[in-house]
């Protein structure tokens, strides 16, 4: 098995590294690219490219090849935004879409088989009680319901869930969360009209409803932290295939929280030490029944055991300075 590390340079970080598998174990292998604050990636839908952020003040999409063991960069467009931190692809491969943190904006970018074609923004608008925090619009994740012609963005600025079709000139509300809780990320039920929420600022998960007009409302809530538990921000979320097993980062309290989930209803399964400071996220591969989670602070990339219940046994702990996201290679 392999995989790619993308890092931050500020935490010490060198571009995209490989993890490759020696012996049965994991090691840090050679960086593949260059690419600095590669935060976010993914990979175009038959593996030809991997689309990779630079989440940098004057914000970009790389275009990355693999060829000859290494990553090679074919060409990079701005986002017109501030810190790109998250991508999604259209299932054609024809539409690129950014979400720029700092500047609280979608781009969404044309891709031809010769490179980037017209690139167009999506402002965001408003704000929320965290004076630190919550100035401006900051989104953090975008992407398309199951199923949907729905693409949506998470603003955890203005405490709202956007909704925005293919072409649009401007985003709708889909979504207002508790003011002051800062919505991150969300994860689509792969069969149902359903979705979860992840807040950073009020560490909670949330079950939405997704109604037929798009439009999400609040099924059930519940904290991401273990009782007591004051200072922690939610991370990343992630669904199982089987859609019964949902796990959250918490950074502060640095662990993974395990929901075992029945249709809208979650209940805490425990809470497992992510093995370094700030879990920033997470990859489940299933077929090797395996969860990785990147520490960002903490420098270090931890591996998990998947039990049949979908609880999580540790493992080794690999140190890769600033990593910030995980991918399979090729």
């Amino acid at each position: 098995m392999e995989l790619l590390v993308g890092t931050y340079a500020r935490n010490g970080g060198a571009g995209i590294r490989s993890l490759v598998s020696t012996a049965g174990s994991l090691m840090a292998g050679p960086t593949m690219c260059d690419v600095t604050d590669a935060s976010f990636g993914l990979w175009r839908q038959d593996r030809s490219m991997l689309y990779v952020v630079g989440e940098d003040t004057e914000g970009r999409v790389h275009a990355l090849q693999p060829r000859g063991g290494v990553l090679h960069r074919l060409w990079d467009a701005r986002t017109s935004g501030a810190a790109p931190c998250h991508l999604a692809l259209d299932d054609d491969g024809s539409q690129l879409l950014a979400a720029n943190y700092e500047s609280g904006s979608i781009t969404t970018i044309a891709i031809h088989p010769d490179g980037p074609g017209q690139s167009t923004l999506l402002r965001l608008t408003g704000s929320g009680p965290d004076e630190e925090r919550q100035a401006g619009p900051h989104a953090h994740w975008v992407g398309r319901a199951t199923g949907s012609d729905h693409y949506y963005c998470v603003d955890l600025g203005s405490d709202t869930i956007w909704r925005f079709d293919r072409g649009a000139t401007a985003p709708t509300p889909a979504f207002r969360a508790p003011p002051g809780s800062g919505p991150r990320h969300l994860a689509f039920h792969p069969r149902e009209p359903l979705a979860f929420l992840v807040s950073e600022l009020a560490s909670t998960v949330t079950c939405l409803a997704v109604d037929a007009d798009g439009s999400l409302h609040t099924l059930a809530s519940q904290s991401t932290s273990p009782f007591g538990v004051t200072k922690n921000l939610g991370g990343h979320i992630l669904l199982n295939q089987a859609a019964n097993r949902l796990y959250v980062t918490n950074r502060g309290h640095d662990s993974i929280a395990v929901f075992a989930v029945d249709g809208a209803e979650l209940r805490m399964i425990e809470h497992v030490r992510s093995g370094g400071a700030s879990p920033r996220f997470m990859l489940l591969l299933e077929a090797e029944r395996r969860l990785l989670v990147a520490n960002e602070e903490g420098g270090t990339v931890r591996q998990f055991h998947v039990a049949d219940d979908g609880t999580l046994v540790a493992h080794a702990t690999i140190i890769v300075p600033g990593a910030a996201f995980l991918i399979e290679a090729r």
